[in-house]
C-alpha cells in the first residue's frame, strides 16, 4: 500500500510541476517585449508645403518590420518639446505610411503656425501585447506649412461698396458667413472721415437692384432704403450683417492688444497697427501662462483659439491661447482677408 502511495504521490508531483512549466511558459510568451524599433527613415528631410500641391506627395515614413501582429504608430512634436505632447500621424500594421501635401499639413498645422518654419521631431511607437510600448530613436524635418484659405460662394457673401473706395462693387471689401448660418462679418479699414456704404448680397460685380440693400430704419437693411452712415468717423471697424434677423452692425476698433496671466509687469500688452492693412503685432516678454487678443481693451470682442482647429484660427469662442515657456515672443494678427482669419506667435528667444 506504502508503494502505491508513493508513487501517487510522485505523480502528483510531476504533474503539479508540469502545470508550472506551462504556466510560465505562457506567462513568458505574454510578456515578451517587442524588438526595437530600427530603420527608421523618412523621404524628406525638410518640406515647403504650398496650397497649389495639395494632392501631391509630400513625404513617406518608413521603418523595419518587428512583428507579424505589431501594431505601428507614428509621432510628432515641436523638437523642443521632447514628445512631451505629441500628436499620431498614423496608425498602421504595414512598415511605411505616406502622405499627400494636403494630408501632412492639415497634420502639421497642429503644431506650426502658417509660414513659420519649424522644426519638428517623428518616431514610430510600436505597441506589443502585453508590454509596454518602444520607440525609434526620432528623426527631425524642417516644415513650413501654409494657411488653408477658404473660398466662399455667393450664398456667403456680401460685399460692401462705399464713399470710401469709389463705389466699385467689383473690388468692394467682402462680408462672409463663415458658418453659413446667415451671420455676415468682416473687418474693413473705412479712409473717409464720414463713411457710407450699401450691402450687394453675393460674388458681383457689377451694381444690381436685386441684390443691393439699404438702410431701412432701426439699424436693420432692405430694399428701397437710405445709404448706410457710420457716424464714428473714418477707422477700422468689424461690420457685420445678418440675413436671419435683417439688421446690421458696426463697431469701430481703436486698438488690439493681449491680455492675461501670461503677461508680466514688463509685459507689452497693446499691438502696432502694421500700416492699415488689417494686421497688427507686437513683440514682448511672456511668461508661461495664458492670453487673448483683445479689442478696445475689452473682453466683448477677442479672439482666443479651439483645440479642434488648427494652429493659427483664432475664434471667439475658443480658449485662452497658451504660453508654455518663458521668453520674448512676436504675435501678430491678420484679419484683412474675411472668413480667413489669422494669427502666428513666434518665440525669439
Amino acid at each position: 500500500m506504502k508503494r502505491r502511495f508513493l508513487r501517487f504521490d510522485f505523480l502528483l508531483i510531476v504533474l503539479l510541476a508540469s502545470l508550472v512549466f506551462v504556466s510560465c511558459r505562457k506567462t513568458m510568451e505574454i510578456s515578451v517585449a517587442p524588438k526595437e524599433v530600427t530603420g527608421f527613415r523618412i523621404s524628406e528631410s525638410s518640406l515647403v508645403l504650398l496650397q497649389g500641391n495639395v494632392a501631391n506627395k509630400a513625404a513617406t515614413f518608413s521603418w523595419a518590420a518587428t512583428g507579424p501582429a505589431d501594431i505601428y504608430t507614428v509621432e510628432a512634436d515641436v523638437s523642443t518639446s521632447y514628445f512631451s505632447d505629441p500628436i499620431e500621424l498614423a496608425t498602421t500594421k504595414a512598415t511605411s505610411v505616406t502622405f499627400t501635401v494636403g494630408e501632412f499639413n492639415a497634420l502639421m498645422s497642429k503644431l506650426l503656425y502658417a509660414g513659420n518654419p519649424g522644426r519638428i521631431d517623428f518616431r514610430v511607437k510600436v505597441q506589443h501585447s502585453g508590454s509596454a510600448p518602444v520607440y525609434s530613436e526620432p528623426t527631425a524635418m524642417d516644415v513650413t506649412t501654409f494657411k488653408n484659405y477658404v473660398t466662399y460662394d455667393g450664398s456667403r457673401t456680401f460685399k460692401v461698396p462705399g464713399n470710401y473706395q469709389g463705389w466699385n462693387v467689383a473690388t468692394a471689401p467682402k462680408l462672409i458667413a463663415a458658418k453659413g448660418e446667415g451671420e455676415y462679418e468682416g473687418y474693413i479699414n473705412f479712409v473717409n472721415p464720414s463713411p457710407q456704404v450699401l450691402l450687394v448680397k453675393g460674388n458681383v460685380s457689377k451694381w444690381d437692384d436685386k441684390f443691393t440693400y439699404y438702410y431701412i430704419g432701426g439699424d436693420m437693411f432692405g430694399f428701397g432704403g437710405s445709404i448706410m452712415t457710420l457716424p464714428s468717423g473714418s477707422g477700422v471697424y468689424l461690420f457685420r450683417a445678418n440675413t436671419n434677423t435683417n439688421r446690421w452692425s458696426s463697431v469701430k476698433i481703436t486698438s488690439w492688444g493681449i491680455a492675461g496671466d501670461a503677461l508680466n509687469a514688463k509685459s507689452k500688452a497693446t499691438m502696432s497697427d502694421e500700416e492699415g492693412n488689417l494686421s497688427w503685432s507686437v513683440t514682448t516678454d511672456l511668461v508661461p501662462g495664458s492670453f487673448r487678443i483683445r479689442a478696445n481693451n475689452s473682453n466683448s470682442i477677442s479672439f482666443g483659439h479651439k483645440a479642434e482647429d488648427e494652429a493659427g484660427v483664432p475664434s471667439y469662442d475658443g480658449e485662452n491661447i497658451v504660453i508654455r515657456k518663458a521668453g520674448n515672443y512676436t504675435i501678430e494678427l491678420s484679419l484683412g482677408v474675411a472668413g480667413n482669419y489669422s494669427y502666428s506667435i513666434r518665440r525669439n528667444s
